[in-house]
């Protein structure tokens, strides 16, 4: 996550301060979101061709369509670096002000 911390310090909203307040609203949904994104994605890759085949020595175990189970992890941190990127882009494009980004997510100010 390098975004987040430079959201923070030019002042747009960022994930950072909001769960240093405890609110770990918006990341929940991003991680449910990304995860039912990425089962998607792998199902649509399972039955594709050409496709994606995962070869990963030693974690390459109890795959989920191609993927390995563990592989799904990798979602996480994708999510909240989009959602940072999202958060930097609309902030440098002069409409950053947190009102708008919440929209992004749904929540209220």
């Amino acid at each position: 996550l390098i975004l987040d911390p430079l959201n923070v310090r030019l002042g747009y909203p960022a994930l950072l301060s909001r769960v240093s307040k405890g609110d770990w609203r918006t990341v929940a949904a991003l991680w449910c979101g990304v995860l039912l994104c990425g089962v998607f994605w792998e199902m649509w890759n399972y039955c594709s061709y050409p496709k994606w085949v995962y070869h990963v020595p030693f974690v390459g175990f109890a795959h989920i369509f191609e993927m390995p189970i563990l592989g799904y992890l990798g979602y996480f941190p994708f999510a909240l670096e989009l959602y940072a990127v999202v958060c930097l882009v609309r902030g440098l494009c002069g409409r950053g002000n947190i009102e708008e980004c919440l929209a992004i997510t749904g929540e209220e100010v």
